[in-house]
């Protein structure tokens, strides 16, 4: 057993760090694997004062090995059912969660029970080295059938860029460029279970832009978006319809690629698209809207979506106090209905253009002062104080306050916990979720920090029950 005293642990690697969870989680298991030529990867993260499975990785070709060799489940499947404490250094997965530093396993199978208590299952599945690192809120771990003789060099992998791209930027893959001999190629990739089942759908077969983009070597020294991003040393957005000097324009377009986040990383670029019908739509926008307000104090959210080289609105949310105090001030309808006569040059300044071109949020402190802002005029009229703009999946979500005290007052953009939209899309599309609950952390409990509930849902409540009470707002 090795570990690396040379190794300190990035400051957001910590156990309150981003949480792994859906196609975040996913991508970095699987693009570990890529990276390191390892069979299989685990996160282990603590529930209750014991260190658990939340996630697993076996790449394609171990399965076989395994399926041919009359094997039932693999290694990782196996240590599914394992529980290791979380206090103290007994064995690698809990040293590395409490010192922060990588561990090594040369040989699992010659290690002490004692040490490894996984000893003998790595026995019986054939795994020989195995490598334990610190990520965020929790460990890592991969290794291989075969003998390494240190821990392979690995990449971070920025989790909170690559959990923003596919829960609120609606990105579909992420791959990394590594920069090897003056050529940056893909070293490791991850596609979307959604995004490969859209495509196979609509071209019959299993290629994606990832694999497609395998085939590609691009200089360091050229305009490229990979070598621009990594020279400037900062992420960048790129729109494949304006990037003139990307060699995979017209392969991005084959694929429907609408845009690229490129983040340098180390030794490379770590790329993330977005699909040209990203959008977000049914309650996965109504509840991103509705437990925006709830979080934030806002008393209004619009969803601008792009159409035809203008923005528009495809969504709106008024809360009741907001929406009571316009009737009570004689104002007819709302703020978010009279914005959806309203059209924005997506090459303007307004900050609905701003949010989307750049993708940095855009506060305005007071929208009827505000000069770049199109509805300046209305925005006086209906009593707009503050407005927050973010660019989310497919558009920008736009959310403000009212100078009264039906909403909070902000001094400059609220620090609020953002809603995953990537999971709250796979709750209410796959799982068939009636309501959905965030909650809190306030000092030493947790409340309700925004809630949604169906249409649906809540008007089948009504009519049982006679009231507007439901369990997710009780």
């Amino acid at each position: 057993v090795e570990s690396d005293p040379a190794y300190t642990v990035p400051p957001r690697d910590r156990h309150d760090a981003v949480r792994l969870t859906g196609n975040t989680l996913a991508a970095s298991l699987k693009m570990r694997c890529d990276s390191t030529a390892s069979d299989y990867a685990l996160f282990w993260v603590n529930v209750a004062g014991q260190l658990v499975v939340a996630g697993d990785y076996v790449t394609p070709e171990h399965q076989a090995a395994m399926d041919a060799a009359g094997k039932a489940g693999t290694f990782a499947a196996a240590s599914e059912h394992i529980k290791l404490p979380a206090d103290g250094c007994n064995g690698p997965v809990s040293a590395v969660y409490n010192l922060g530093q990588p561990v090594f396993l040369k040989d699992a199978g010659a290690c002490e029970a004692t040490v490894f208590k996984r000893r003998d299952l790595a026995v019986e599945y054939g795994m020989r080295s195995i490598a334990f690192i610190p990520c965020e809120g929790g460990v890592q771990e991969f290794g291989t059938t075969k003998t390494w003789e240190a821990i392979p060099p690995y990449p971070y992998f920025p989790k909170a860029e690559l959990r923003q791209a596919f829960e609120n930027m609606g990105c579909a893959y992420a791959q990394y460029w590594i920069l090897k001999d003056g050529e940056f190629t893909i070293a490791a990739d991850f596609v979307t279970v959604a995004r490969r089942r859209a495509l196979r759908n609509r071209r019959g077969d299993d290629q994606t832009f990832c694999s497609a983009s395998r085939q590609f070597a691009l200089s360091a020294d050229g305009d490229g978006p990979v070598a621009v991003a990594y020279g400037l040393g900062q992420p960048i957005y790129v729109s494949v319809a304006d990037a003139k000097t990307m060699r995979r324009r017209e392969l991005a377009q084959e694929f429907g690629i609408k845009g690229m986040h490129m983040y340098p990383v180390e030794g490379g670029v770590l790329e993330c698209g977005i699909p040209e019908d990203a959008r977000l739509s049914g309650n996965t926008l109504e509840a991103a809207m509705k437990m925006r307000c709830d979080n934030s104090g806002a008393g209004y959210a619009l969803y601008w979506t792009e159409e035809s080289g203008q923005f528009v609105v495809a969504g709106e949310y008024v809360t009741l106090p907001m929406q009571r105090q316009w009737s009570l001030n004689g104002i007819s309808g709302s703020f978010a209905e009279a914005s959806k006569e309203v059209k924005i040059d997506m090459t303007g300044d307004d900050p609905v253009a701003m949010a989307a071109r750049f993708r940095d949020p855009v506060f305005v402190q007071e929208a009827g002062e505000s000069e770049q802002l199109v509805r300046k005029d209305m925005a006086k009229q209906y009593g707009i104080a503050s407005v927050c703009f973010i660019a989310v999946e497919g558009g920008v979500l736009e959310f403000g306050t009212s100078h009264g005290p039906e909403t909070s007052t902000w001094s400059g953009m609220p620090q609020v916990a953002d809603m995953p939209k990537d999971e709250l899309k796979t709750a209410f599309n796959v799982f068939e979720a009636d309501y959905a609950i965030f909650w809190c952390l306030q000092a030493d409990r947790y409340i309700v920090g925004a809630a949604y509930v169906t249409p649906e849902h809540a008007r089948a409540l009504r009519n049982q029950r006679g009231d507007e009470v439901s369990y997710a707002e009780w």
